[in-house]
């Protein structure tokens, strides 16, 4: 995060998200690549602001809009960023972090995630987490899952292309 680490509890101020950009989204998209190999660079404010606005930022403030769909407007998903100063929750609505824990807890991301190199040595990590009561009382029970994943993947996409431009 570029200063030294924030105590458990405080929230750290993002700078405010570009919403727009140099190249179209087709161009985005022409140059995407599958990438295996990555910096081991810590992402600054800036580029973390810049994702997690990506990933769940807030679009219209009156109505509440999010950059990624959701059924009935719930935005079941909460984002996380993990690092090795620890477990940060995004808040979109405030655009900050909340630091959670001061724990590295990359390399038991890595074993979550089938014991990807690439998860536990990456010096950010966004993690993306359903909250299935959200939809659960709007749907029921047996819609909640399929509800809350279907715009993670949508999410993902969306952040991953915004780092790629």
């Amino acid at each position: 995060m570029g200063r030294s680490p924030p105590k458990v509890g405080s929230l750290v101020k993002l700078p405010p998200p570009k919403q727009t950009s140099r190249g179209s989204f087709e161009e985005t998209l022409a140059r995407r690549r599958s990438v295996r190999e990555f910096d081991d660079v810590a992402l600054g404010d800036a580029e973390h602001s810049q994702l997690l606005w990506a990933a769940q930022g807030i679009t219209h403030r009156t109505m509440g809009l999010r950059t990624a769909p959701s059924a009935g407007a719930l935005y079941p998903i909460e984002v996380y960023l993990v690092t090795n100063e620890g477990v940060y929750h995004y808040e979109p609505r405030a655009h900050h972090l909340e630091k959670l824990m001061s724990a590295d807890v990359r390399n038991a991301l890595s074993n979550a995630a089938l014991r990807q190199e690439s998860v536990g040595g990456a010096p950010s990590i966004l993690v993306l987490a359903g909250v299935y009561e959200r939809t659960a009382k709007k749907y029921g029970r047996l819609a909640a899952p399929r509800a809350s994943q279907t715009p993670t993947y949508r999410r993902r996409s969306a952040a991953l292309h915004k780092r790629a431009g």
